[in-house]
């Protein structure tokens, strides 16, 4: 029977040997998150991707697939009915809009119907 190394050629066994090498290294294996901080919940990272989408319009004048999933994420993010209701309108105006001064007007506007950013506490 012939060992594992004198079947591979000599640059197989030293990539096959590194392979190893490296696959034992700590790292990305899923283990313990070293971070104490929060996790965000599910409608925190709503509310988050809605201001993040609002505020690229509003820099850069672009609408339509900048803001793909937008009519759903505004349902998940914590906001009151009526708010909802007035991004909802507001994003189906933007949908329809090309002219980019318009578009950063609208998202500016409809900005401002979003409670403020809550900012994360300063670690101690």
């Amino acid at each position: 029977m012939t060992s594992l190394s004198s079947r591979l050629s000599n640059g197989a066994a030293t990539v096959l040997m590194l392979a190893i090498a490296f696959a034992s290294l700590p790292g990305c294996d899923g283990g313990t998150p070293t971070s104490t901080q929060p996790t965000e919940s599910r409608e925190e990272m709503a509310m988050r991707g809605v201001r993040s989408m609002l505020q690229n319009a509003a820099d850069y004048g672009e609408a339509g697939s900048a803001l793909a999933g937008f009519d759903e994420i505004i349902l998940i993010a914590p906001l009151d009915a009526e708010v909802q209701a007035k991004l909802m309108a507001g994003y189906k105006q933007l949908s329809g809009m090309s002219d980019p001064e318009k578009i950063k007007a609208k998202a500016s506007e409809m900005l401002a119907l979003l409670p403020p950013a809550s900012t994360p506490a300063a670690a101690d």
